[in-house]
């Protein structure tokens, strides 16, 4: 995946071609891992090269963001992955969540999905150091239904939700769910989410990058946003995890 970007120089809110460009170091950068962090630092994800780090520098007159991609920070493969995926950096606690290949998986058939594997790292800018792993239910084979394979994810603090693409959840909702819900302390899978009565139990596919959003209320709920372009709506799930 290439990735092209746009400032807005003088401000008119219109997009002209002086104003676009590309940033693009060849076949071993490119990859579907691509995060804005609060602080409007992004990560890309690269498919054989780490982890690239853009620095915000700042706004020009306009309000838009202004980058040098010249100078970039790098950041080595991970030895779990052989190409990363997705990726996540929340800098407010320096917490990285990567997902991606295990080096030997067998990724044939693959078109940007997360992968089989999910790891979060603490202290990722000092010194990181895995603080859990999750292995991701991940079935290319049909076995009479749609296949079983993960599109998006979402995290926060120690679960990480997985969307899948267009699987067989109508059929059978406990064994094929439209989202899995992981813990990274164990690595077990602790719940699983479908469409409700609500929506008459149904939804499209979850076929974009980010088709999942979540983020943690201060009275524990946590609130999951779901891709939901066939019925052209998002759907809003709310979810009582910890105690």
């Amino acid at each position: 995946m290439d990735y092209r970007y746009w400032q807005d120089k003088n401000g008119n809110g219109q997009e002209e071609q002086a104003e676009k460009g590309e940033y693009n170091q060849g076949q071993n950068y490119r990859g579907w891992g691509f995060w804005p962090d609060d602080d409007g630092n992004i990560w890309i994800g690269t498919s054989r090269n780490g982890i690239k780090k853009l620095s915000l520098k700042r706004f020009d007159a306009y309000g838009s963001p202004i980058y040098d991609i010249n100078n970039q920070q790098s950041f080595e493969m991970p030895k779990e992955f052989q190409i990363i995926q997705r990726l996540e950096y929340h800098p407010k606690t320096d917490t990285m969540y990567i997902a991606g290949y295990s080096p030997t998986f067998d990724k044939r058939g693959d078109w940007g999905l997360i992968g089989n594997r999910a790891v979060k790292y603490i202290n990722w800018s000092k010194a990181p150091q895995k603080a859990g792993e999750v292995v991701i239910a991940y079935n290319q084979k049909s076995e009479g239904v749609r296949p079983d394979l993960p599109k998006s994810m979402a995290v926060s603090g120690d679960y990480l939700f997985v969307g899948y693409v267009d699987n067989s959840f109508e059929k059978d909702p406990n064994r094929y769910p439209k989202v899995r819900v992981y813990d990274f302390r164990t690595g077990q899978e602790i719940g699983k989410i479908n469409p409700g009565p609500e929506v008459k139990s149904t939804t499209g596919w979850l076929d974009v990058p980010m088709a999942l959003r979540v983020v943690r209320r201060k009275n524990g709920e946590y609130l999951l946003f779901a891709e939901e372009d066939f019925y052209a709506k998002a759907l809003m799930y709310r979810i009582k995890i910890d105690p």
